[in-house]
């Protein structure tokens, strides 16, 4: 679940929690939580140059593997070899980050990282510094959804009127020893 604060209008805010099966519904819009998962904190930098190439929250996209779920994107720089493969690992310990580099020669070796180490992953030096939970919110506006319960109910409504006095037809139907 997710904790939101809303702001309305005029001043002041009001807490708010959006849970999978149990979305929000505030000022005429929905809001549906979608996708949840890691963001570590990585500093990557050329070994080359010690230029730095990144240094922000990468959001990890949580998939299922069987019995677990794992987190794991892929990091694409910009010009330079190859991407980094991240699969960030939580535990009640501390969490791990297991990072390989692909380049044109295939794929390198995996690297585990704890929060505040560096290590060198192919052509770059790689921080961990931190990590957050995130989560997707799904923002919908369906102005027309009264319209389309109203259509429903219409059509129902002309089905019966319709078919209704047929069904007084069908029972008079006798059948008759002469075919």
């Amino acid at each position: 679940e997710s904790h939101l604060r809303c702001e309305l209008p005029g001043g002041g805010s009001r807490a708010e929690t959006v849970a999978v099966n149990a979305p929000l519904t505030a000022g005429g819009l929905t809001f549906t939580q979608d996708l949840p998962g890691y963001a570590p904190r990585l500093n990557i930098r050329s070994s080359a140059d010690g230029a730095e190439l990144l240094n922000s929250f990468v959001a990890l996209r949580a998939r299922e593997t069987g019995e677990s779920t794992e987190h794991r994107d892929v990091i694409s720089l910009r010009e330079h070899a190859g991407f980094i493969e991240a699969t960030f690992q939580p535990s009640n310990d501390g969490a791990t980050l297991e990072l390989r580099h692909h380049g044109a020669d295939g794929p390198g070796a995996t690297m585990a990282l704890r929060r505040g180490e560096e290590a060198a992953v192919g052509p770059y030096l790689v921080g961990f510094t931190d990590w957050r939970r995130w989560t997707m919110l799904r923002v919908t506006d369906d102005p027309g959804y009264p319209v389309v319960v109203a259509g429903i109910v219409l059509g129902m409504i002309a089905l019966c009127l319709r078919y209704g006095f047929m069904l007084g037809a069908w029972r008079r139907v006798s059948v008759t020893e002469e075919g």
